[in-house]
């Protein structure tokens, strides 16, 4: 990120799996990273989510972005407290 962006976290959003039909790890409900390097894999990547938010100017300190950004804050926080992602 450049160095004059301010990054703002919203949530974590986590990485899935897809296996072909038949495959050993298809029918599990979740697999640790130690079972998928046991296969072949097209993409490898050691982090388990990415986390998703805004990216605003530091000099910036618009009314439109700051209402924004306060929106979103309140509404992961509200869908949180209700157990929803």
């Amino acid at each position: 990120m450049a160095n004059d962006l301010k990054f703002y976290p919203l949530r974590d959003d986590p990485l899935y799996a897809v296996f072909p039909e038949g495959h050993q790890l298809a029918s599990k409900p979740s697999v640790t990273l130690p079972q998928l390097f046991q296969y072949p894999l097209i993409i490898e990547t050691p982090a388990c989510c990415r986390t998703l938010g805004l990216a605003f100017s530091k000099t910036a300190s618009s009314v439109v972005s700051q209402t924004l950004l306060k929106y979103l804050q309140n509404k992961h926080t509200i869908k949180k407290k209700h157990g929803r992602p």
